[in-house]
């Protein structure tokens, strides 16, 4: 299992020095001037700048900023693409989310095809109604992209925002149906988890019981001097036997 943080260019160094196995950073940063990384830099974010629209009679062109994106990534040796980009992806007015749901999967699909010659799995990550309308149904979206060859990204903190926002507790079992391509890990506040926190301690044990060993990422607030200690309990999460 790898251990990783969403970071930015600048907080890069400080995550690797800290003993996380690789860097999770924003797809979009890769358009920066700056030189490009030369930390294992295992997955992204972020795929699509906010300001972009996806759906409807004015979805703009997304294929060759997509292609430009994916040959950046796999420059510096990316495994894995994050899609979440809830502003892109919303249905809009005179849109069902049917309808909207349905072209984010070609969407996405397409991501795939133009990733496949280098190697790198697109993993859309379901949100939460807050951040968009399309694609809030963890299990809905995986067996979605399941059909069509694509992975998925669960991601902790959305599935439980979900679930808060209608009044119950989370169902790891039904929202991550099988195995997930990636991993992202913060509690309902948005912070990085604690190995004392019954609901991160649920979703590290239903990921064993289903025999997940790839790559998760902490999304969350923290501060560097707190790296050490989060690398450990991310450790104590995932290797106890509880």
């Amino acid at each position: 299992m790898k251990f990783g943080v969403c970071c930015t260019r600048e907080q890069e160094n400080a995550v690797i020095e800290a003993g996380f196995d690789y860097v999770e950073l924003a797809a979009l940063s890769l358009h920066s001037s700056l030189p490009p990384s030369e930390l294992p830099v295992h997955a992204t974010n972020a795929f699509f700048p906010w300001q972009m629209k996806l759906m409807g009679p004015h979805g703009e062109p997304y294929l060759d900023y997509a292609k430009a994106t994916i040959q950046l990534a796999a420059s510096v040796g990316v495994e894995i693409m994050v899609i979440g980009s809830g502003s892109p992806r919303r249905a809009v007015d005179g849109m069902s989310v049917t309808e909207a749901t349905n072209l984010f999967i070609t969407i996405v699909t397409n991501l795939q095809r133009l990733a496949d010659p280098y190697g790198i799995h697109i993993a859309p990550e379901s949100l939460n109604r807050l951040e968009t309308n399309v694609g809030n149904d963890l299990r809905a979206l995986a067996i979605h992209l399941k059909r069509v060859n694509v992975g998925f990204t669960a991601d902790s903190y959305h599935i439980l925002k979900e679930a808060d926002l209608d009044g119950h507790e989370p169902d790891w079992s039904s929202q991550i149906p099988f195995l997930p391509t990636h991993v992202h890990i913060s509690d309902l506040d948005r912070k990085a988890p604690s190995s004392s926190d019954r609901h991160m301690q649920d979703f590290c044990s239903y990921l064993k019981s289903i025999g997940y060993d790839g790559s998760v990422s902490i999304e969350g607030q923290w501060e560097v001097d707190e790296l050490p200690h989060l690398l450990a309990e991310l450790r104590k999460l995932f290797h106890s036997k509880n």
